[in-house]
């Protein structure tokens, strides 16, 4: 009986063991008629982006910020900005393609920082220097398009026509607007941007070698520097020695034509600029979960008619769990890349402030804390009245007393972020 129970087993075991080897194995072949296909690796870096200012190269993106406040340009004037980047790696070694955005969160709109009565978004003022309500009605009607009554030339002033006096309120008409209140095109929302990066790295025995491209887009309507769309585009090329692959050399052109950058509003000497950096980068490990990272860079600028050191940048970071606290600045030794006083090809070392004048060699802009004070107004006006009637000056010139400041020099701003990878 012993035995015939094992014998029993013995068959069973042998049985199912057979029956568990036949299920592993197709009963035929796969349609596809192989192994199933294995797809390269690849990957998805996200970033997500908080700062306390828009800086780039040393550019005080948000600086309007200041404007819009009636500050001082000040080291850190800016509004809070975010900033998303997604970084795809293909599965071809060293090819990266970049995606970057940048959104301010604060002072996005057009405000009417000089509350003055104008022709348009920051015109001249038309009662400027006008005494009595004759002459202030008079010049009303006059930028109005003369209507017939006082009562007509002071609701033109104030509130949009009715098409009647052949005229429009600005952005509607493109010159000789109607007089009234206009906002100033300061709003950050103008400064939105989508970028596209796309490159190519790669590490051998010489080193590790780069070659990028950018394009920069606008991503608003009202545009960052005009009143439409802009693109702007660059290559770049970097070298990192093979002993040494944390300290980069780049070397970043534009590539676009004088067209496409003057349509994208870029100033005369940006439409051939060329940006050489030398920078290192690195990070350290403070215990199993807290990280360090930091960089350090110098770039040096060269456009038309210009060329010097554009800014020292610095940053320094705490990481955790894909978190990261950030603290960074920018040093800008030479502030003639920042400053908006153009005076013309050369003119840089005219001696211009014996008449008032400045120009972009000497780092002084208009005080945005004074300039539209309406008090402040009234004491400019009257230096310029004084200046203009004074011994000396030509009777045909006419001078005007404009308070300025000094760009500053050192620019900082704290970031927090977020990074994953899929």
């Amino acid at each position: 009986m012993i035995h015939r129970i094992l014998r029993a087993a013995a068959v069973l075991i042998l049985l199912s063991t057979g029956e568990l080897i036949a299920q592993d194995e197709p009963s035929e072949a796969p349609a596809s008629g192989g192994a199933e296909e294995v797809l390269p690796m690849s990957s998805v870096e996200v970033e997500l982006k908080f700062s306390s200012n828009y800086v780039f190269r040393g550019y005080d993106f948000y600086s309007n910020y200041a404007v819009q406040n009636h500050e001082a340009y000040g080291s850190h004037s800016g509004a809070w900005v975010f900033t998303p980047s997604i970084t795809i790696s293909p599965p071809a070694e060293g090819l990266w393609i970049n995606f970057f955005s940048a959104f301010a969160l604060q002072g996005r709109q057009d405000v009417d920082v000089d509350r003055l009565i104008q022709s348009g978004p920051g015109g001249a003022d038309l009662l400027s220097g006008l005494e009595g309500a004759d002459a202030q009605i008079a010049a009303l009607a006059a930028a109005a398009g003369s209507p017939t009554t006082p009562a007509e030339a002071i609701a033109a002033a104030l509130r949009p026509g009715d098409g009647s006096t052949g005229k429009a309120i600005a952005p509607d008409c493109s010159s000789s607007c109607l007089p009234g209140y206009y906002k100033e095109a300061v709003g950050l929302k103008r400064l939105d941007e989508i970028d596209l990066g796309i490159g190519y790295e790669r590490e051998t025995s010489l080193g590790l070698f780069a070659l990028q491209y950018y394009i920069f887009n606008g991503g608003n309507p009202s545009g960052a520097k005009g009143d439409d769309y802009y693109a702007y585009s660059e290559v770049g090329l970097g070298y990192a020695p093979p002993f040494l692959t944390q300290l980069r050399f780049n070397i970043f052109m534009n590539a676009s034509s004088r067209s496409e950058a003057e349509s994208a509003g870029y100033a005369p000497a940006e439409q051939n600029y060329q940006y050489y950096q030398l920078a290192y980068s690195d990070s350290a490990a403070l215990s199993d979960s807290v990280g360090l990272d930091y960089s350090l860079s110098a770039g040096y600028g060269i456009a038309n008619r210009l060329q010097g050191w554009q800014d020292i940048s610095a940053s320094i970071a705490l990481t955790l769990s894909g978190f990261s606290l950030g603290l960074n600045g920018s040093y800008r030794p030479d502030l003639r890349w920042y400053d908006t006083d153009q005076m013309g090809k050369g003119a840089d070392g005219l001696p211009v402030w014996l008449v008032g004048g400045s120009t972009r060699a000497d780092g002084l802009v208009e005080d945005p804390s004074k300039i539209n004070d309406p008090v402040q107004r009234v004491i400019n006006a009257t230096l310029s009245q004084t200046i203009s009637a004074g011994a000396g000056f030509p009777s045909t010139s006419t001078y005007v007393y404009t308070q300025r400041q000094r760009l500053p020099r050192l620019l900082y701003w704290i970031s927090v972020a977020y990074s994953f990878q899929i």
